[in-house]
């Protein structure tokens, strides 16, 4: 019978690993989808923000 409490311990154990393992590679997915999407939403607002810097450079040197 000790047997047994030792075997069932160790599979709680593993389980445990097993699903924390899981939450983790869940999370590190999440967070990339969540990263791509903000990045691709900020890419016309960078290209903007890029044009006016350059636009107003332009102007300043030009008159």
């Amino acid at each position: 019978m000790l047997h047994r409490l030792a075997m069932f311990k160790f599979l709680r154990t593993k389980l445990t690993l097993l699903y924390a393992a899981l939450f983790g590679v869940t999370l590190i997915l999440i967070s990339a989808a969540v990263f791509s999407a903000i990045s691709s939403a900020a890419q016309p607002l960078n290209e903007l923000l890029v044009f006016m810097r350059d636009d107003e450079a332009r102007r300043r040197t030009y008159g």
